[in-house]
């Protein structure tokens, strides 16, 4: 099942597509509730929102999972916990980065725990577009990827690894977590084949900010 997931950047401001259940993530929610969105879950502790937005984000989201603003998960890990555990395995994610630094950071970790677990992420915003991959063989169209920058990033010990059809290809090389050679590539054919022996990919395509 899949399902778009809001997070609580407040800078936020872009239209958002809706692939399957809509959720809102703490002040997620309520962005969704501001536009008008129909909220199927919003979780979180709502620690970002006054008494006035907690209020339209309960009367309008289907469900309202609230938690202890003490707690060792981020309302991002414990989302999406709670929605692979009922069955989601394809996320949509607006909003991952923009806000506080440690909240990207935390972010990108937490998503890449959940991919090496077999679940679909998939990185939204006006600016990029991101997808994680696993061990396999993968086609990435030109159409799908519009903006200049293509970047990839192991969050996992990549042993082996292929790139075909940028500017800069890759041929069976190691791709460490540390490593940042993968960065401000281009394609040059219509699309671009990757191949990972094993680990895990955060793929980023990305242009500058106007």
């Amino acid at each position: 099942m899949q399902a778009t997931i809001i997070l609580g950047n407040k800078n936020f401001n872009e239209n958002i597509h809706v692939f399957g259940d809509l959720v809102g993530v703490d002040y997620g929610a309520y962005i969704a509730v501001s536009k008008k969105l129909y909220l199927d879950y919003a979780i979180g502790d709502f620690d970002s929102v006054n008494n006035i937005q907690k209020k339209s984000i309960i009367n309008s989201a289907k469900q309202v999972v609230s938690l202890n603003p003490i707690k060792d998960q981020t309302d991002t890990e414990y989302a999406l916990e709670f929605l692979v555990k009922r069955g989601y395995n394809e996320f949509f994610i607006y909003n991952s980065f923009g806000g506080r630094v440690d909240h990207s950071i935390a972010n990108v970790k937490c998503f890449s725990f959940f991919a090496k677990k077999g679940v679909k992420i998939h990185l939204l915003d006006k600016f990029y577009k991101g997808e994680y991959f696993t061990k396999g063989n993968f086609i990435l169209n030109k159409s799908n990827y519009p903006f200049k920058y293509w970047s990839f990033f192991a969050f996992e010990n990549i042993e082996n690894w292929s790139l075909k059809g940028m500017k800069y290809e890759v041929k069976n090389q190691k791709l460490n977590i540390l490593d940042v050679y993968a960065i401000s590539n281009e394609v040059i054919d219509d699309k671009a084949e990757l191949f990972l022996s094993d680990g895990i990919m955060l793929f980023l395509n990305t242009q500058d900010k106007y």
